[in-house]
Formats: C-alpha cells, structure tokens, sequence
C-alpha cells in the first residue's frame, strides 16, 4: 500500500517535471524563432544586395584587369629592348 502511494508520487512528480519542460521548450522555441526573425531584418537592413554590388564588382574587376595588363605590357616591352 505505501508502496503504490510512493509510485503514485513518483508518478506526479514526473508529470510536473514533463510539464515544466514542455513549457521551458516552448519558450526556447519563441525565443529562438524571435531571434531568427531579428537576425533576417537586421540582414535585410545592413548587408548589400547582389544588384547594388555588381557596379562596385565591375569596377573592381577592371581596375585589376589594367593593372594586370599594364604589368604584362612593361614586362613584354623590357623583353623587346
């Protein structure tokens, strides 16, 4: 008999516990969905797009393209003299 009363205690302390858990693990899941929610505005707001970045790409790109060319043009010119 006080056996089962023991078990039965077990028991219900084991539901409470299985419901404070529940209860912690749905907060965490707002709190984190919450803090996704904020990460993607605050990409939104603060990072370049791909199309406001391809004129500074391009430029870029060109720059080093005559440098490298420049680069190549004296080097074939020392070997011409």
């Amino acid at each position: 008999m006080e056996r089962d009363n023991k078990q039965e205690l077990d028991i219900a302390i084991l539901q409470n516990n299985y419901k404070l858990m529940s209860d912690k693990i749905d907060n965490l899941q707002e709190i984190v969905l919450e803090g996704f929610k904020e990460l993607k505005k605050e990409l939104k707001d603060n990072y370049v797009s791909n199309d406001k970045f391809l004129p500074v790409k391009i430029l870029t790109y060109g720059f080093a393209g005559i440098l490298f060319t420049a680069v190549i043009l004296a080097l074939v010119s020392n070997v011409i003299k």
